[in-house]
């Protein structure tokens, strides 16, 4: 059996996801040859892949060079004929790592250089051999990415420059949001679980997105997101409203009203107070409101309206609807013109046409005019604090800089609004049979999200009276659940369970902490008892007996975070137990919280 077929053999056995490479065509521009170390080494298209003399050594150098402490996996950009891959596993036997390759041709030439079985074989590497970067991510997501460690193999690199920029851009955005989210639980975390615990009434009554399953199919539909290109727009809403089902967030909701349009959905997802002060002087009548459940409860005070809940993404709001019915996942990106976006596809609608989707800052404006953050620069802008500085320091926060725009220039961006860019694009290859275009030119570019004219909407029949008929027979299935009281009683059972659960649980992590002192007392003295070891087992065997431990595990996740990225090896074992300690005080806090919100739900039903 040749090194080809013995290869490709044991490579499909152990990764069946590359099944498909085999019937590809193999490079006829890599040519192998001895030397004199030993190894064979490579020439393509001219240029030497590793060493002429002693690749192994040369790999040696590139792992020495490149690695860094306290990895918790790697990428290889380029398999080459995969010399550093097995110096790095040589040297790091337990850390994973992914092969990043878009040339299938030259990967399956290498196949015939020598026997990589051993490569093949490692359960730890994952291979990604693919031209188009389209499913990378779900390759990514499988390792454990707290601390990545990028190796280049520079030879191939340089042949595929652009493919790897995609990458590294696929890489950084996915790293961003993961540290935005974390970030974002340390700030809103005890907010979503307090507005949940109001809000259980509307969870309880209203009915879930899933109702809204297609039910405007094929038909177009137009997202209002509050970027500084809706001006372009509002002076058209009228019109485009005869020929499209509208959805608003709730930042253009007002601009909306005001020039004479009450959209036919109106989104809101955002927990904080500020940004219900985007409703203030607005009494929209028709709109169906989709929120979800950690919503500030000053939107359900304020809009009277009908609306639908979608699922909840947290532990609390879950099980929640395990007892009152699920409501139907809608897209979390981080924005609620995401979320509008991921609404429209539920509704099946095509084309999703997108205005003020900026993602950026054309002109350096940051929204439309008359936008509610505009208005407030405006009311607290003096002499010594304009407005200008304000916008100034708006934009300089976010640390700009520039990105290609939809019509071909550049425009400013931030680390903030690029995650959103990406978050669509991976939705774009994602859902590549719902048409989406943008109204917005001059804002950032987005793959697969072509742009589109105005015109061109107003070229669109009329079919106000087929969408109001559509909005009818939705109104009608709306109508006042009488089962909403036997899911008031179902509820109130549950969480008296889940207060009785909290209970015991804090009263394990307290023995935790008493137990953890202890052992790094002990610890200080000479050395630690065994039994107190043994006693930390036990609570931690309880502990993960509790049912309640993934609610209130919600708020320690950061912690959880901070433990996955610190390297045990290089900790003392005093080090590992105060930690120990802080995981445990920050349990009982979070089962307290819980404890104290959820005694308060007899005041929300």
């Amino acid at each position: 059996m040749s090194y080809y077929e013995h290869n490709i053999n044991t490579l499909l056995a152990s990764a069946p996801y590359l099944k498909g490479i085999e019937a590809k065509e193999k490079s006829n521009d890599l040519d192998f040859f001895p030397t004199p170390a030993g190894e064979i080494s490579g020439k393509y298209k001219g240029l030497y892949i590793h060493s002429r003399h002693n690749p192994v050594r040369e790999a040696a150098q590139l792992i020495e060079r490149e690695m860094k402490d306290d990895i918790s996996c790697a990428l290889f950009y380029g398999f080459g004929l995969g010399y550093h891959i097995e110096v790095f596993i040589k040297k790091y036997p337990k850390i994973p790592l992914l092969i990043i390759e878009p040339d299938i041709s030259f990967f399956l030439k290498v196949l015939e250089s020598r026997d990589f079985s051993h490569l093949f074989l490692l359960q730890k590497v994952l291979y990604y051999i693919n031209p188009d970067t389209a499913n990378l991510l779900s390759f990514i997501e499988a390792l454990p990415l707290s601390n990545i460690q990028i190796i280049k193999l520079r030879s191939i690199y340089e042949f595929h420059r652009d493919y790897y920029k995609q990458v590294d851009g696929i890489v950084s955005s996915y790293l961003s949001k993961k540290e935005v989210n974390v970030n974002t639980l340390k700030r809103f975390g005890k907010l979503w679980i307090r507005n949940l615990v109001r809000n259980i009434r509307h969870l309880a009554e209203k009915p879930g997105i899933t109702l809204l399953h297609n039910s405007f199919k094929d038909l177009p539909c137009l997202v209002l997101a509050s970027g500084p290109s809706l001006d372009d727009v509002l002076p058209f809403l009228p019109e485009l409203k005869k020929k499209m089902v509208v959805i608003s967030v709730d930042t253009s909701l007002k601009a909306c009203l005001d020039h004479g349009v009450e959209p036919d959905f109106l989104i809101i997802v955002d927990p904080q107070y500020w940004n219900t002060r985007h409703l203030d002087w607005t009494k929209p009548q028709k709109p169906f409101l989709v929120s979800e459940s950690s919503t500030h409860p000053r939107v359900f005070r304020f809009l009277k309206l009908k609306g639908f809940f979608a699922s909840s993404f947290f532990p609390l709001g879950q099980f929640f609807e395990s007892i009152a019915g699920e409501k139907g996942k809608i897209g979390a990106g981080g924005s609620v013109a995401t979320a509008a976006w991921d609404l429209a596809r539920i509704l099946g609608a095509s084309p999703v046409v997108m205005a003020g989707l900026d993602l950026g800052f054309p002109g350096k404006k940051t929204h439309f005019h008359g936008a509610y953050f505009e208005q407030t620069f405006h009311t607290i802008s003096r002499r010594f604090l304009p407005m200008e500085y304000m916008s100034f320091k708006y934009l300089r926060d976010g640390q700009p800089f520039l990105v290609p725009a939809n019509d071909g220039n550049m425009v400013l961006t931030d680390k903030r609004m690029i995650i959103y860019k990406w978050w669509f694009e991976s939705q774009m290859n994602r859902y590549p049979s719902i048409k989406t275009v943008t109204l917005s030119h001059k804002g950032v570019a987005i793959p697969g999200m072509e742009g589109t004219a105005i015109q061109d909407l107003l070229d669109l029949p009329n079919r106000k009276e087929f969408i109001d008929e559509k909005i009818n027979m939705i109104h009608a299935s709306t109508e006042q659940d009488k089962k909403s009281e036997e899911r008031y009683a179902r509820l109130k059972k549950a969480i008296r369970e889940l207060i009785d659960n909290l209970h015991s649980l804090s009263v394990i992590a307290d023995q935790g902490i008493e137990t953890t002192r202890k052992a790094i007392s002990s610890l200080k003295g000479g050395k630690i008892s065994r039994s107190l070891l043994e006693q930390l087992n036990t609570i931690d065997e309880k502990i993960t007996s509790e049912s309640s431990r993934i609610i209130a595990g919600f708020l320690i996740q950061p912690i959880i975070q901070g433990l996955v990225h610190t390297s045990i090896q290089n900790k003392t074992p005093e080090q590992i137990l105060e930690y120990s300690e802080k995981l445990y005080t920050d349990l009982k806090d979070s089962c307290e919280y819980h404890y104290k919100e959820l005694v308060n739900t007899k005041n929300f039903f």
